[in-house]
């Protein structure tokens, strides 16, 4: 493999990575790679206790001991159904994020440095021992000086430049997968990366957070059973996080909430009311809804935490999901594999007429089915499994919302076994597809078409402008690719040769006349014989040259 895309600040990464992928017996990655031997050595044969972990398991376990960016990876591969097996989701879906924590000196420094002020001056208390540590930042416990409990979110030294070196690195290992190993998978591997570059540069401004936890309040400024904490605005920075403490219950924690004799069904219906109406009233939910995000904190209120991960469905996504439950309702196939289309999902080498028969399939074991009997973990993951088989790209929202709904699911069954979203999820749906929303929507795309319109319309003279500029300037550069210019060519070297002959005559009648001027020479009747001879010769050249083109004009019609 050529070295020109590996940047070598970063071989000693390459080294370890491909060390660890050998580790676990991914060695015909490296073998595909065919990266230079300097570059690895081998660690020998599995060990026996590899040896007898599953194959999702070792790639668990490597994405683990690679480190927190590529655990990172995993946690957002894990959403992706459309394109994994339900057994590696299942590992990846384990993925933990604690670390070991950083000093509480190297705290107090970054806080400085962003805050302008030490911690002792901002605060009252601050406990030098974290709360959590996990692979971006450290939470710590604090107390304002106006007695308000806060938790203090500090971002880990050093790990943007960790966080950037990997990324690099992952850019490097798509594009061999893309152009060496796996060529004709549909899987767009640089663009999983894009998205994970995205997601983790959010996750590390910490403005990025305290946003969207605003974002949350104002979404639920109404409901007095979902609690959001308050951003302490003047120690928040893109390295350091202060929010309002939260204590309460883990929802996941059962035996605690019946102890202190909260009921765990209104616990779980709560959660799932208030993600509904993230998901169908505002398309912004949050996408991290593990137990330890959600607390309870009294029989009646539930509270959200942890706002650096959160999911956005668009008007397309939006559209797909409702097409998927009326089509399910009305046994309609098209009406899915439309969609699809209209949303750039289907690989455009993909059997159609074999979409349309897996779809049918699993419309038809849906068809008729009520919906609060319909296991909606079910329904989404036969539906990911369909996008996996048939090579359709998702759009990224979905998968995530997927994920969620299968996280929540999970949790509300724990809190009541016969827990289902769907109880719920019929009653947004008909409110998603009829709410008065969807016809201002419309009447904003209509204004929208118009206006892009106008637009064009309006930008006509400019654009004539500019081509005309170009021009004058000589700047026009015209590309033309895979056509066939045979009947061209004919005609070129037809005029080509035509011309010449006109020439030739041209010359012949020329040198003639200077002949006859001249007056030397053999002569007949008078006159020189080489004029002559060169006037007879140009007569039948002519005569010949204008009967072809006749001739060709003729055929022609």
């Amino acid at each position: 493999m050529s070295m020109l895309y590996m940047r070598p600040k970063n071989l000693r990464r390459y080294r370890q990575i491909l060390h660890v992928l050998m580790k676990y017996g991914f060695t015909y990655l490296v073998e595909k790679m065919n990266i230079d031997d300097y570059i690895y050595r081998s660690p020998g044969g599995m060990s026996d206790e590899i040896k007898n972990m599953t194959h999702e398991e070792r790639i668990k376990s490597a994405i683990v001991e690679l480190g927190p960016t590529f655990i990172k990876l995993g946690q957002i591969l894990s959403t992706r159904g459309d394109l994994l097996d339900d057994a590696i989701i299942e590992q990846l879906s384990k993925l933990q994020d604690d670390v070991e924590a950083f000093s509480f000196e190297k705290v107090g420094e970054i806080f400085y440095n962003e805050m302008g002020i030490t911690i002792e001056e901002a605060f009252l208390e601050f406990e030098k021992s974290p709360m959590a540590a996990a692979s971006i930042g450290q939470v710590h416990r604090a107390r304002t000086r106006k007695g308000k409990r806060v938790i203090v979110k500090v971002q880990r030294p050093g790990i943007e430049a960790v966080i950037s070196s990997d990324t690099d690195i992952l850019y490097f290992v798509a594009k061999l997968l893309q152009e060496r190993i796996d060529k004709k998978s549909a899987t767009n591997y640089m663009e999983i990366v894009d998205e994970f570059s995205a997601s983790i540069k959010r996750e590390m401004d910490y403005n990025f957070e305290a946003r969207n936890c605003e974002k949350f309040a104002q979404i639920h400024k109404n409901d007095e059973d979902i609690y959001i904490p308050r951003v302490y605005w003047e120690f928040t920075s893109k390295k350091v996080l202060a929010l309002e403490m939260v204590e309460g219950v883990k929802i996941s924690d059962v035996d605690e909430i019946k102890r202190r004799g909260w009921d765990c069904k209104t616990a779980a219906f709560i959660e799932a009311k208030a993600f509904m109406k993230q998901v169908f009233s505002y398309g912004f939910f949050h996408a991290d809804l593990h137990p330890g995000n959600v607390f309870v904190l009294d029989k009646g209120t539930i509270a959200f935490v942890d706002f650096g991960i959160v999911g956005v469905i668009d008007k397309d996504t939006k559209k797909l999901i409702n097409q998927i439950f009326s089509s399910i309702n009305d046994n309609n196939v098209d009406g899915i594999v439309d969609c699809l289309v209209q949303l750039d999902a289907v690989d455009p080498d993909s059997n159609i007429r074999k979409l349309k028969e897996d779809l049918s399939f699993y419309i038809y074991y849906y068809y008729n089915t009520p919906l609060e009997r319909i296991s909606i973990t079910e329904l989404i993951r036969e539906f990911l499994y369909f996008a996996r088989k048939n090579r359709v790209a998702l759009p990224t929202g979905f998968t995530m919302l997927a994920k969620t709904i299968v996280t929540l699911e999970g949790t509300g069954k724990k809190l009541y076994p016969e827990f289902s979203i769907s109880m719920l999820m019929d009653e947004f749906l008909r409110q998603s597809y009829m709410d008065i929303e969807r016809y201002r929507e419309s009447a904003r795309e209509t204004r929208y078409y118009i206006e892009s319109i106008l637009r064009d319309v309006k930008s006509i003279p400019e654009q004539i402008r500019w081509m005309l500029n170009r021009i004058r300037k000589n700047n026009i550069r015209i590309s033309v690719e895979e056509i066939r210019f045979s009947l061209l060519e004919r005609e070129i070297s037809k005029m080509t040769n035509r011309l010449s002959a006109s020439l030739i005559i041209s010359a012949i009648i020329v040198g003639s006349s200077i002949v006859i001027v001249s007056g030397k020479g053999p002569d007949i009747k008078g006159y020189p014989a080489i004029g002559l001879l060169g006037y007879s010769i140009a007569t039948i050249m002519g005569f010949f040259l204008v009967f072809s083109m006749l001739f060709s004009r003729n055929r022609n019609k």
